[in-house]
């Protein structure tokens, strides 16, 4: 048995039999990831790159909503699975 099949084994007994909570867990935090991503992106670029090379207005409100995207993504998801 592979090491990647005894850690799935292992995720079925903690999380329970049905591998769409498994799913659901993965994609909740993954959402967050990404919008933690974006909101660091958009603040590494805004503060550490040069002035010349700096995104623009434009690039910045993008990344903000892609942020706040995938932020409320998870944020649904999080909510209706515990409920």
């Amino acid at each position: 048995m592979s090491e990647k099949t005894q850690e799935a084994g292992a995720a079925l007994i903690v999380f329970g039999d049905d591998p769409f909570t498994i799913l659901k867990i993965a994609g909740v935090l993954m959402n967050f990831a990404l919008s933690f991503t974006c909101f660091h992106a958009i603040y590494v670029n805004c503060t550490l790159l040069p002035r010349g090379i700096r995104p623009n207005w434009i690039m910045v409100i993008g990344g903000i909503l892609g942020g706040i995207f995938f932020f409320s993504m998870s944020v649904l998801v999080l909510v209706n699975a515990l409920s």
